[in-house]
């Protein structure tokens, strides 16, 4: 049952990563340290399939309080397909529900569930995500048990026009492998190439 959303949440959605909001891209990697996410992996890979223009980045805000961060990921070859590569919420607006109506938020106003979206998370986020009405994929959870990945999950929404328990897992959706040392060549290079300074000043991965 999916639980009713708070009308006092909205959701800004970004599509370029421009000089305003990549503060806030900043504010979501650091929260995403909590998930033991690498945060130059993080703000790297979300830089990059933002300039690549293949992902949108959101922000949920109660009132002017900006709440929960995300980055939506687009299909390859379904353009309208969304994974969502990241979502977090600030630290203290955790265990309010407000994760759950401000993802719930997102979804109504971008995903096409003829389409589809799907999320790899850890075992312990499929009751939260399943709220939203994602249902675990298994034929996906076998390739993660085969990539010895026993610690995720994959979960997929859509309407009956999707195949719930389809791979849209491989080559389905815009991705980069990246790890945490390759991350900050990357970082540098996207500020030479693009000739920008990514980092307002104080801020530092």
């Amino acid at each position: 049952m999916k639980d009713k959303i708070d009308n006092n949440l909205n959701v800004e959605f970004y599509t370029e990563p421009t000089s305003d909001i990549v503060p806030d891209i900043y504010t979501m990697v650091k929260l995403m340290e909590d998930d033991n996410e690498p945060k130059r992996v993080v703000f790297t890979m979300t830089y990059f399939l933002m300039i690549n223009k293949v992902s949108t980045f959101f922000i949920v805000k109660e009132g002017e309080d900006k709440i929960a961060f995300g980055l939506f990921v687009y299909g390859v070859h379904d353009k309208n397909f969304r994974r969502l590569k990241y979502f977090t919420v600030k630290r203290n607006k955790r265990g309010q529900g407000l994760g759950v109506n401000s993802l719930q938020k997102a979804i109504e106003k971008e995903i096409n569930l003829d389409s589809g979206c799907n999320v790899a998370c850890n075992h312990d986020l499929e009751n939260f995500y399943s709220k939203l009405g994602f249902v675990k994929s298994n034929a996906i959870q076998k390739a993660h048990e085969n990539f010895a990945n026993n610690n995720y999950i994959t979960m997929n929404l859509c309407s009956n026009k999707c195949d719930p328990d389809g791979d849209r897992e491989y080559g389905d959706f815009y991705d980069i492998g990246l790890e945490e040392p390759a991350a900050f060549i990357t970082y540098k290079k996207l500020e030479e190439t693009y000739r920008i300074k990514l980092m307002p000043k104080g801020m530092r991965l």
